[in-house]
């Protein structure tokens, strides 16, 4: 890729993204409208999920730019679908939440079965 001037190290990296959450990150019209384009096309439940995946994952200054609750249901739901993963019971919770046109594909993607 060619790229210049990037960190060597995951430590040298950390001050250039802590500066970069400071410095370039804020809330407008379009972070609205692509929440909004989110819903519209996820559906409520699979909305839910990704809205609570994010408030897992995001760094505090993202959370709290976007308004985040530091709980998520899915610090629940994770130790649940782990278990059902040892259970073999995973791909009724795949079949419920994953859309059915790309069940090949996403079927594809499990190596371990």
């Amino acid at each position: 890729m060619a790229l210049k001037n990037l960190p060597e190290t995951y430590f040298e990296w950390l001050p250039i993204r802590e500066l970069h959450l400071i410095e370039n990150l804020q809330k407008s019209e379009f972070t609205l409208d692509l929440f909004k384009q989110y819903k519209k096309h996820l559906g409520i439940v699979r909305y839910t999920i990704l809205i609570n995946s994010q408030q897992l994952l995001v760094p505090a200054p993202v959370k709290k730019l976007l308004q985040f609750n530091n709980f998520s249901f899915l610090s629940i739901a994770i130790p649940i679908y782990k278990i059902s993963r040892i259970i073999k019971m995973d791909k009724l919770f795949k079949n419920m939440l994953l859309p059915s046109d790309y069940k090949i594909q996403i079927k594809a993607l499990d190596v371990c079965t």
